[in-house]
């Protein structure tokens, strides 16, 4: 329910997509955000990948209390080199 919650306000700020289980090629292997969004160029250069080579603008993890504190770190971590590898 706050998937939908989350991916549904994202959504009244833009009219660009709005993705949820979008599938992300990392050095790490597949990771799979809950809700992320991504511009139309985004999309235009993702559109025939079967997992994106690449994270979007904004990826969303929605922690459980079944998550413990060294996944979600590396999560963090693994979206913050996602990031370097994008812009740096």
């Amino acid at each position: 329910m706050l998937k939908g919650e989350i991916a549904k306000r994202l959504g009244w700020q833009s009219n660009d997509r709005i993705f949820t289980e979008l599938a992300i090629q990392t050095s790490m292997g597949v990771w799979v955000p809950d809700v992320s969004w991504g511009t139309d160029e985004y999309v235009k250069l993702h559109i025939g990948e079967v997992f994106a080579s690449s994270a979007p603008e904004i990826c969303v993890d929605i922690i459980s209390l079944s998550n413990t504190q060294e996944e979600m770190l590396g999560k963090v971590k693994l979206f913050l080199r996602l990031e370097q590898k994008k812009y740096g």
